[in-house]
């Protein structure tokens, strides 16, 4: 399976016609496939249906509000779609997240980084991100959008 995880940035880019990078978050979407799906983990669901009901997000995109039920709406419309699926937590995934996360200095926007690198490794596929960060992550196949 040569599945991609997008990173909740794409997901974003997406659901937002009028981001800045929707054309190109569009095309990398439309090459997804059942054999090789774009990819929703709990983390991704979760960030997705944060943002797409943060109203400064809303504001920056030109968006109407999107209330909970109609951003959750929007996820399970996504989810039923043939080439997306939704990967549960891999076995031992918090030993590489701790192994990506421990750092030496505080470093609050690490974690969330760093779960995606883990989840990711831990299944051997790739990150579709707009983040450069996470090309910083060892082991780590990274694509950006």
């Amino acid at each position: 399976m040569s599945a991609v995880l997008y990173d909740v940035n794409v997901w974003i880019a997406l659901a937002f016609s009028t981001h800045p990078k929707h054309q190109l978050a569009k095309e990398a979407f439309e090459s997804a496939s059942r054999e090789a799906p774009a990819l929703f983990c709990r983390v991704t669901q979760q960030s997705f249906l944060r943002l797409v009901t943060t109203p400064a997000i809303q504001k920056c995109y030109g968006s109407e509000p999107i209330s909970n039920a109609l951003a959750w709406d929007r996820w399970e419309y996504l989810a039923a779609m043939p080439q997306v699926r939704f990967l549960g937590e891999p076995p031992e995934l918090q030993k590489q997240w701790a192994a990506y996360a421990r750092l030496k200095t505080a470093s609050q926007k690490v974690w969330m980084d760093a779960y995606l690198a883990a989840f990711a490794k831990m299944y051997g596929i790739q990150v579709l991100t707009l983040d450069v960060v996470l090309q910083n992550f060892k082991g780590l196949d990274v694509q950006m959008l």
